[in-house]
Parts: structure tokens; sequence; C-alpha cells
């Protein structure tokens, strides 16, 4: 979401493998970000880069972090989000699930979920790539999650 992409859901998704960060929302405006899955096991990657650069006219408002399971199997950075976007353009962050397999602590500063879920979401196997939640996850009661797709991307470019 670089150089002012604004109003777009990102929405079923599994986002692994990121390196510095899993997102980025760079001057943009009125972007969702929901029922996706975040997988921060690389060493060194935060969930997400939040940077003003004056292009987006509305000055970065409306963009949502909502819904989303956020895990690792390693320790987490000791931020979540690099935040640089300056004033009136704060990031909408709330009702998140946050899974720690290795029981390591998860931050909640700089951008701070004031209702994220601390819970185990019951992933089939994600060592191996297998994100699929259990029938039994806490995820489809506290996030009204929605089961994701079963392909892989990215899709093949039609042109």
């Amino acid at each position: 979401m670089d150089d002012g992409v604004s109003s777009v859901t990102v929405t079923g998704n599994i986002c692994y493998h990121a390196g510095e960060w899993a997102i980025q929302i760079h001057g943009g405006a009125n972007n969702t970000f929901q029922n996706n899955i975040f997988d921060l096991s690389s060493a060194g990657t935060e969930l997400g880069l939040y940077q003003s650069s004056g292009i987006a006219p509305t000055g970065m408002t409306g963009n949502v972090f909502q819904r989303n399971i956020v895990y690792s199997a390693t320790t987490f950075t000791s931020t979540l989000w690099t935040d640089s976007h300056g004033a009136n353009a704060a990031l909408t962050d709330t009702t998140n699930m946050y899974f720690s397999a290795n029981g390591s602590a998860i931050p909640n500063t700089t951008i701070v979920d004031p209702n994220r879920q601390l819970a185990n979401p019951l992933m089939t196997n994600p060592a191996v790539g297998d994100y699929t939640l259990s029938p039994s996850s806490p995820a489809y009661t506290s996030l009204s999650w929605t089961t994701l797709p079963t392909d892989a991307g990215p899709l093949p470019n039609p042109y």
C-alpha cells in the first residue's frame, strides 16, 4: 500500500516470510485490512509500517486493521508497528487475535489494539504452511472469522 494507495480492502490473505514488514501503509487513506493471517515468525518481521508521505489529501484518515490473526512461532519484535505517520493519521487497530507459539511477550505499543484477543487460533500446522483453523477456533466467535479460500496465490496474470 505504497505511495498513497487508498480505498482498498485487503481480506482473506495469509502473509508469511514478508521481510521487514508484513504490511505497509504509506500515505494512503480509507484502507481496510481484515480477516487475514499474518505469520511474523521470520526473524525481525514487524506487523507493519505506518508512514505519512503527504500524498493522500485526506491525511491518512480512515485506515483500519481489524479482525486479523497475528501469529509467531518465534519471539515477536519489541514493537509490532513502526509508526511515522505524523498528526491526524491514526490507524484504527482493534479486535485482532494475537498468539505466540513459544509463549513470548506480544507487544501492544506504538499503535495499540485496545480490544486485542490473546488466544491460540488453533491452526492445523503453520510450521508447514497449513493455516487452516480448527472448527473450535476462538477466532470464529471472538473475531467473527470467515474461512479463508484454499487456493494459493498470487493469482496468474490474466494478460
